[in-house]
C-alpha cells in the first residue's frame, strides 16, 4: 500500500536492508518522487546516499528524563509531519484548489515548523507543498483524513545535551475513505535537536535527519 505520507524531506534516505537507495513501483508515491528529485541539491554533508543498512539495537543513555522526552516526542513529531498530507476525497481539480488555499499553505508551514529544526523546515516545507499538488492533481491517487504513527520497537535512544539520536521500529497508519490502512514496519534512524522557543514555534524536540530503512530484507544480512 503505497500513500503520500510518511517522511517527505530533504534529508531522508529511503535504503533497503542492504543499504540501496531505490523503491519498488508500488512504493514509488507522488511524495517519494519529490524527496527524490529534491536529494539532488541536498548538501553532501546532510545525508549519506547509497550507505545506509540496518542498525542493531543498543542501550538508551544520557539522562533518563531527556530519554523519555523523545521517546515521547517522535510518533508524536511523525504523526505531525504526515499530518499535512490530508487533503479531501474530491476530483482533482477540486483537491488541487484546496491544497494551494493560502490557509491550507499556511498550515503546512507553521506545523512543519513545530517539527523540523530551524535549519531545514524551509525545505521540509517546499518539498510537501509539492508533493501535495502532484498527489491533488493525480486521478489515481485516494486520499487520507487522518493519520497516526506506531512505533513498535525502540532499538536506542542517545541524548547528548540539546542533541539526540533514535533508532527504532515503526509504521505510519492511514485513515482512507474505506477504512484505516497500515504500513508495514520499517526501521527509522534520526537525529534531533531540542530547540528553545522561537518567534511562533514553541519549546521542544525537532527532527534533523532521518533514514528509513526498508525492512523488507530484514533477516538477510550477511
Amino acid at each position: 500500500m503505497a500513500f503520500l505520507a510518511g517522511i517527505a524531506t530533504i534529508g531522508t534516505v529511503y535504503a533497503d536492508g542492504e543499504g540501496n537507495s531505490s523503491f519498488s513501483a508500488e512504493e514509488l508515491t507522488p511524495e517519494k518522487q519529490s524527496a527524490i528529485s529534491e536529494s539532488q541539491i541536498v548538501d553532501p554533508g546532510e545525508v549519506e546516499f547509497g550507505t545506509a543498512e540496518v542498525v542493531e539495537p543498543v542501550a538508551d543513555s544520557g539522562d533518563a528524563a531527556k530519554v523519555l522526552a523523545v521517546k515521547t516526542a517522535v510518533p508524536i513529531l511523525l504523526r505531525q509531519d504526515a499530518s499535512v498530507g490530508r487533503m479531501p476525497n474530491l476530483e482533482p481539480s477540486l483537491r488541487t484548489v484546496a491544497v494551494t488555499a493560502t490557509s491550507a499553505v499556511t498550515l503546512v508551514d507553521t506545523t512543519l515548523k513545530n517539527v523540523w529544526s530551524p535549519q531545514v523546515v524551509a525545505g521540509e516545507v517546499q518539498t510537501w507543498l509539492s508533493s501535495l499538488q502532484l498527489a491533488a492533481a493525480d486521478p489515481n491517487y485516494i486520499p487520507y483524513s487522518d493519520n497516526s504513527f506506531t512505533v513498535s520497537e525502540w532499538q536506542g535512544v542517545q541524548v547528548d545535551g540539546n542533541a539526540a539520536t533514535a533508532t527504532f521500529l515503526g509504521h505510519n497508519s492511514y485513515k482512507l475513505p474505506d477504512g484505516w490502512k497500515s504500513d508495514p514496519d520499517d526501521q527509522y534512524q534520526m537525529t534531533l535537536q531540542y530547540v528553545s522557543g522561537l518567534l511562533g514555534v514553541g519549546s521542544g524536540w525537532r527532527l534533523s535527519n532521518v533514514t528509513i530503512i526498508d525492512s523488507a530484507d530484514f533477516g538477510n544480512e550477511d
